[in-house]
């Protein structure tokens, strides 16, 4: 058996408690594709069934869709091993158990251990740190071009935080009903 690879990354990981509190305001939103063949031709004996094609588990996601910071999406990539092709389109598979349901909720597990474990990076944008260009072009163009509309732009997310903030919490005491 090798030793496990130590892991390269020299920044500190965020606390399990920080990605929680920021998953409970803005969970995430990405799509997860997922695919179930049936064989109607294979094996259908009820003992010794050795065609196992149909239990199989796949679910693919987008990583642009995920909205990580860069060096999360690099975390990403490093947890997801021998997954990762280079592509921005990654494929987990299970074959491990013997239904289709069970393969599901594993590589669905696996997906979620691999995405909290990402989220523990930390979430600067550090492209936007390097290149000031780049900083000067996603401002624009996400919170407006000229400096009335980018402060208008940062009050309006201040004031939606806020609200959003008050109202999973009024949800959270059962105050609010969704």
């Amino acid at each position: 058996m090798q030793p496990a690879e130590k892991d390269p990354f020299d920044y500190k990981l965020r606390a399990k408690e920080e990605v929680q509190e920021e998953f409970k305001y803005y969970p995430a939103l990405f799509q997860i594709q997922v695919n179930y063949k049936k064989y109607a031709a294979g094996d259908t004996r009820a003992e010794d069934n050795l065609d196992n094609r149909d239990r199989v588990a796949k679910i693919w996601v987008h990583l642009r869709q995920m909205g990580l910071a860069p060096l999360q999406r690099q975390r990403f990539i490093y947890l997801l091993g021998n997954r990762y092709v280079g592509s921005d389109k990654v494929k987990l598979v299970c074959k491990q158990y013997n239904t289709h349901h069970e393969n599901f909720v594993r590589v669905n597990e696996t997906l979620r251990e691999i995405y909290w474990e990402s989220k523990r990076a930390p979430d600067t944008n550090t492209t936007a740190i390097v290149n000031p260009y780049r900083r000067e072009f996603l401002k624009k163009k996400f919170f407006g071009k000229t400096r009335e509309e980018r402060a208008e732009t940062m009050a309006n997310l201040s004031e939606y935080d806020t609200k959003n903030k008050i109202a999973v919490d009024a949800e959270e005491m059962g105050l609010i009903e969704n």
